[in-house]
């Protein structure tokens, strides 16, 4: 058994953030049991005046739960609201049939943003096979105006429960799709479906591709120069190149920028699971998937989930993703 070093694996984003629905046979039981039963309304929004007077704010709309009068944000007017029982009714057509299983689903900032996360059967397996990452999908919808309806194809790696949710560059299979919140909207929303029936054939090339980054040598010397790119300016890189990768050098940098660099070394040479492929793009990718999934400290869990699934944490992953497979493939 594959002992962790110096950090403790932390659970996947979603994990106490929604509701263990995997008994449910519909999505009205998923919908209810998720707390998720709640309609959104749009309705025009006004500024008051010190007179008492009132006026409407032109072009500007606000959105509310009809259940708690709760405003959950301020919207455009061509804004469309896609309720929660439409958002992923798709997923009706799957539940039941051992296609999929729906296990998560919860909503997030009083119900400013909602999701539902379904595991795919089966595992990828990384190397000589010990390494095993998870199949899920997930998919998220908001109604404050801060995010389309989105769904995505989610790998999880199972011994630091790291976030791989990469797309692969030049692929048709491709792992997302994005709506907007426009009138077209709910002609669209099967696209959800789509993306669960191309699931395998993106799953199939990640874990192809995921294995080709074994092949690429990443020594010890090498992990500084990554991990000050994440977090120094080109300037600062430069300086720090040039004073023989040395911290205590780089006076003009910040302490809080030296210490992000040190605990990303550190998740790469001592992270959970990072004695499996030592020393290779494999390795290093997953040092630094890692380091934001089990190092980084955010202000709360749904700010972890955002930046995992869709923020900071998955640009920046996917800039070095895309780097190592890039030089992978071509080897």
């Amino acid at each position: 058994m594959v002992q962790n070093n110096i950090y403790s694996r932390k659970s996947i984003p979603w994990d106490g953030l929604g509701q263990a629905v995997n008994n449910a046979k519909t999505m009205q039981e998923v919908i209810k049991t998720s707390g998720l039963d709640f309609n959104v309304v749009k309705t025009e929004a006004y500024a008051h005046f010190p007179n008492g007077n009132s006026r409407s704010i032109p072009g500007t709309y606000a959105t509310y739960r009809a259940d708690t009068d709760q405003i959950l944000g301020t919207v455009g007017k061509d804004y469309t609201v896609v309720q929660n029982t439409k958002a992923f009714e798709f997923l009706d057509d799957v539940l039941g049939q051992g296609m999929f299983d729906v296990e998560t689903a919860g909503a997030l900032n009083g119900g400013r943003t909602i999701f539902v996360t379904a595991k795919v059967p089966g595992h990828m397996r990384l190397g000589n096979g010990d390494d095993i990452v998870n199949k899920y999908i997930l998919f998220t919808s908001s109604h404050d105006g801060s995010s389309p309806v989105r769904g995505m194809l989610t790998p999880i790696r199972v011994y630091c429960a790291n976030t791989l949710n990469m797309a692969i560059k030049g692929d048709t299979k491709t792992n997302s799709f994005t709506l907007k919140h426009t009138k077209e909207v709910h002609k669209k929303i099967d696209m959800g479906l789509t993306l669960m029936k191309m699931s395998n054939l993106y799953f199939t090339e990640m874990e192809e591709t995921l294995n080709a980054m074994i092949k690429v040598t990443i020594p010890d010397e090498h992990v500084r120069r990554h991990a000050a790119a994440i977090i120094l300016n080109k300037d600062e890189q430069f300086l720090y190149v040039q004073n023989g990768y040395d911290l205590n050098t780089l006076g003009s940098v910040s302490s809080y920028k030296k210490n992000q660099i040190r605990d990303i070394e550190k998740s790469i040479f001592r992270g959970p699971g990072q004695e499996f492929h030592k020393n290779t793009g494999l390795w290093l990718f997953n040092g630094v998937t890692s380091y934001y999934g089990n190092t980084v400290t955010y202000s709360t869990q749904t700010d972890r989930f955002m930046s995992l699934t869709d923020g900071n944490a998955k640009k920046e992953s996917q800039k070095l993703f895309d780097k190592i497979a890039a030089k992978a493939l071509t080897m």
